[in-house]
This record gives C-alpha cells, structure tokens and sequence, in this order.
C-alpha cells in the first residue's frame, strides 16, 4: 500500500479513523448508469482518484476484474462503515445486510461474473443444507460475496488508520 497520508489532499487534514476514510473514499464514487439502462448503481469516477483510493478498490475487488456489481458494493460498504458509530455498531449493520428484493437484480447478479455461482455453492456449504429455493440460494451468494468485501474493505481501512 502506498503511503496514503503523504497523498491526501495538503489543505485538508489526513484522515485519522477507519469511519473518515470511508467518507473520504466514497467522494470518489458517483451514481451513474451501469449493467444495464433500467438500473443506475454506484460507479467509481477513476479520473482524478487519489492512489489510495485505487488501492482500495483494486483490493476489495480481490482477484475479480473490475465489476460494476463488485463497485456498489465496496461503495454500500463504504457508506456503512462511514455511518458506524462503533465496531459494535459496524457488527451489527453487517449483520444487518440483505440481499436484494428484486429476482431481477439477483439473477442480473448472478449472470454478470462466472464466479458467482461459486459464491452461492460456498454460501450454501458454510451455511450447511439447502437454504430454500433457487432465489433463496442466489440471494445466499450475493449476501456471502457483499460480506467478503465489507470485509476486505473494513480491513483495508483498518491499515490505513493503523498508519
């Protein structure tokens, strides 16, 4: 990781919390028109991004390209994390989380990166048995694959206040 504090903006004060990182990172994120015409979600501006902010995204992405879904929810994770009040309180949002309502939107999901079945078998053996219908369990995967980058993104900030 880059040394980040040395490139935040020089008027500014350098982010000290895990909670003014997120809000920091989640400037360089906009709601725009993405997958498809029928669903605007939160894309990341690439131009004029911070290197840090880079390094965030490349590492809560893991080893998937880049992926408009895989954006929104490092942006949702983002914004949770700027919103908590505690760790406690980050636990519980976490814990808090749902898929979404709309089949559409999970088989949309679904269908969007080859690895995401995975997510939904790896779900439904952590979990053990079959959670329910076919929804249920692609509903399971999504909630599994946003978990990991909640997590990949909470540990990133967590270096980065650690600095």
């Amino acid at each position: 990781m880059r040394d980040a504090k040395r490139v935040v903006n020089e008027t500014q004060r350098a982010p000290q919390t895990r909670q003014e990182w997120a809000t920091a990172a989640l400037t360089h994120f906009q709601r725009g028109e993405r997958v498809s015409s029928d669903t605007t979600r939160a894309i990341w501006t690439h131009d004029h991004t911070e290197e840090w902010v880079q390094d965030l995204v490349h590492a809560a992405h893991d080893e998937m390209l880049p992926d408009d879904f895989r954006y929104e929810m490092i942006h949702d994770a983002l914004t949770m994390i700027s919103e908590a009040e505690s760790d406690d309180d980050l636990d519980e949002r976490e814990g808090d989380l749902e898929a979404p309502i709309y089949n559409s939107e999970l088989i949309r999901w679904l269908g969007s990166h080859g690895y995401r079945p995975d997510y939904c078998e790896e779900a439904r053996e952590e979990f053990g048995g079959e959670p329910g219908s076919l929804m249920d369990q692609i509903a399971l995967g999504y909630m599994y694959e946003f978990r990991k980058v909640c997590g990949l993104v909470r540990a990133f900030l967590e270096k980065l206040a650690d600095e």
